[in-house]
């Protein structure tokens, strides 16, 4: 698998780590946003995930209507029937819907069109959303994968592998922007692989955003933080998980947002000096 090739012309200059000109909204030093997956278990297995389907997702889905936020949901397009009461209400609270390939089952992340048509047409009718963006797996999508997203009209994708604010890659199919998603901060390195207490995992994701909000002063950054509900919903994480980005929300200078609506942001930037503010996600 070929990676992205990162040269100077293939990035939006503009948008370069030395650059000021991008701000957020209203004045925001770091976007936040939230990325659960829907994960699907194979036949024979994946009793964790079913968990997630059957509390863990519920449980996400109450603490953040507490707090008044939303979430950019990743879903695989050809296992859309099991988990559509998820993805139902994922819709009637104005989530976005965004696509990727579930890594068990073994799949690269060299995307082929019928793969990509057919997340735009699935999600489209689920949703009633255009397809914004896509979050590769594992490792970071090849060059021909990222052409292909950009020409059937996609906005963004994650996973590039590249710093903690946004970049515009300018390709021959268009304009597609890297929304960060922090691996190092996901509930599964955290929780599983590196064995943290939820409670140290709170305190991972409140010192990773106090850099950045630190930062975000001179140059606005992203904290995006990848979910799996089976584990972040699980009793014993989502009382710190649910503290932590209470912390986050009554901060001042930060702005919550869809991943979408920071790629839309990014590229309204880009082509127009005084840009108003996005609108929300579609319904």
């Amino acid at each position: 698998m070929a990676a992205i090739k990162t040269t100077p012309a293939a990035w939006d200059p503009g948008l370069a780590p030395e650059s000021p000109a991008l701000a957020w909204p209203n004045g925001a030093q770091v976007a936040v946003w939230l990325a659960p997956q829907l994960q699907y278990a194979l036949a024979g297995g994946g009793a964790a995930d079913d968990y997630g389907h059957r509390a863990g997702w519920w449980r996400l889905m109450d603490l953040l209507d507490k707090l008044g936020l939303r979430a950019s949901v990743f879903v695989d397009a050809r296992h859309t029937q099991r988990g559509a009461d998820i993805l139902q209400a994922c819709v009637e609270r104005r989530w976005e819907l965004g696509a990727c390939v579930d890594e068990s089952d073994g799949s690269g992340d060299a995307l082929q069109p019928r793969e990509i048509a057919l997340a735009c047409e699935t999600l489209r009718a689920l949703s009633g959303q255009s397809l914004a963006g896509w979050r590769a797996g594992a490792g970071p999508l090849d060059e021909a994968s990222l052409e292909q997203l950009a020409g059937a009209g996609l906005s963004y994708a994650t996973n590039i592998h590249c710093i903690d604010h946004p970049r515009q890659l300018s390709l021959r199919a268009g304009p597609l922007v890297d929304v960060p998603l922090c691996d190092a901060a996901s509930d599964q390195c955290c929780l599983v692989e590196h064995g943290l207490t939820a409670v140290r995992y709170a305190r991972l994701i409140s010192d990773q955003f106090e850099q950045l909000h630190m930062e975000g002063a001179s140059r606005p950054t992203v904290l995006g933080l990848p979910l799996h509900p089976a584990l972040i919903g699980l009793p014993q994480n989502l009382s710190a998980f649910g503290a932590v980005l209470a912390q986050i929300a009554s901060r001042d200078r930060v702005w919550f947002a869809t991943a979408r609506e920071i790629a839309q942001w990014v590229l309204h930037r880009r082509h127009a000096q005084t840009p108003a503010r996005p609108a929300q996600d579609e319904t």
